[in-house]
Parts: C-alpha cells; sequence; structure tokens
C-alpha cells in the first residue's frame, strides 16, 4: 500500500507542476501548498451510489489541527 500511495503522490506532486506552468504561475506554487498537507491513502469501501456528491466519506484520521 506505502508503494502505490507514494507513486500516486509522486503523480500528484508532478501534475501539480504542470499545472501550475499550464495556470502562468511560479512550477512550484501548487506543490509548495500541498508539499507538507496529510498524505494517508487509505481506501474507504463506500459504496458511492449511496451518497450525493461533495459528501466526505473520510476526514483527517491522524495528526493534530490547531484552532
Amino acid at each position: 500500500m506505502d508503494t502505490w500511495g507514494n507513486k500516486m503522490l509522486g503523480a500528484c506532486e508532478e501534475v501539480s507542476r504542470m499545472a501550475a506552468i499550464g495556470f502562468k504561475l511560479p512550477e512550484n506554487s501548487l506543490y509548495d501548498s500541498m508539499k507538507y498537507g496529510f498524505h494517508l491513502l487509505a481506501p474507504t469501501g463506500s459504496d458511492l451510489k449511496k451518497f450525493d456528491v461533495n459528501t466526505v466519506f473520510a476526514g483527517v484520521h491522524y495528526g493534530k489541527i490547531n484552532k
């Protein structure tokens, strides 16, 4: 799971760089805003037919959030 998750995260990092270039932003602007976020791959096993669009299936499961 970790190997697959790291490959997916790497792909997202590259896409964020390409998107930034496409939006005429500095190449790392999107990447820099996501690199310290939570990156946990966890299958939810959710039945997508039961929920409306924009329903959150799983929020943050670890880490401390300061309010």
